[in-house]
């Protein structure tokens, strides 16, 4: 399974500039007008003055902002012949992600494209420290419960014989000694009997509560005589009898159910 995992961090507007420019001042910047491109953020209040617009540009390590002087086109390639995807008018801050020889590779409100060098002109910087916000996607192993890779063991010996006194999970083998067997494959060591499983072994728990592996315990008037392992989905996995041999069945199969417990951590 991949699942996609984020590394989150808040981006931080320290300060607010003013700029002025002929006696123009504006104030507060917005974070439209950040460049999130580099190892710092550069913010500025832009200005326009007959085809030339006064904006924030930052040259950390290669990053660059600049501003459209005239009406862009936006071309989803950095070709003359790519498509137009969208019109960028003159005076409208961008920011550029990277060049690429004659071509800017810019994105405004969501737009990602390309525009042409000779449209994009650099003016002056100011910094503000910010925190990037990165997206990484990594691969992780979905964890299983072990009770589900017991289940799919006992499963491969379905058919098998039943066997009174038996130990074997090929050859034949008894209700305890089919729950002993199978467990002892995952380093879990439990008693020979159902019922000194049932006395000794794991921990109780709510019938409805149950997980594939947990033990279910059957019998009469308190006497154990029987044990079981849940499957989940309302079904268990047993030795039943020299008849059907090792099967299996609904939850509620028959015998009185006495006790469930759980032997998995």
């Amino acid at each position: 399974m991949t699942i996609t995992k984020f590394i989150s961090s808040t981006l931080l507007i320290a300060m607010a500039m003013v700029a002025t420019t002929n006696a123009q001042t504006i104030e507060n910047v917005t974070p439209q007008q950040l460049i999130i491109n580099a190892d710092a953020v550069f913010a500025g209040t832009p200005i326009t003055a007959e085809n030339e617009l006064l904006d924030t540009f930052a040259t950390d390590e290669g990053a660059v902002s600049k501003v459209i002087v005239e009406e862009a086109k936006v071309r989803r390639e950095p070709s003359p012949d790519a498509d137009i995807i969208n019109y960028i008018k003159e005076g409208i801050p961008v920011f550029v992600i990277e060049r690429i020889d004659n071509w800017y590779h810019i994105e405004i409100e969501g737009i990602d494209g390309y525009i042409y060098k000779e449209q994009i002109d650099e003016s002056s910087l100011s910094l503000i420290p910010y925190t990037k916000t990165i997206v990484e996607e990594v691969e992780i192993e979905e964890e299983t419960y072990l009770g589900e890779e017991v289940i799919g063991y006992a499963k491969q010996f379905l058919g098998n014989p039943y066997v009174y006194g038996g130990n074997s999970l090929t050859k034949g083998v008894d209700c305890s000694g089919f729950v002993q067997q199978v467990f002892k494959n995952f380093d879990i060591q439990l008693t020979r009997s159902s019922r000194s499983q049932y006395a000794s072994d794991g921990y109780k728990v709510s019938k409805n509560d149950l997980l594939p592996g947990d033990l279910v315990f059957y019998g009469y008037n308190g006497h154990i005589d029987h044990v079981a392992i849940y499957a989940g989905e309302g079904e268990i996995i047993h030795a039943s009898t020299p008849k059907t041999g090792i099967t299996m069945g609904e939850l509620y199969y028959g015998k009185p159910i006495i006790g469930t417990k759980r032997v998995i951590d």
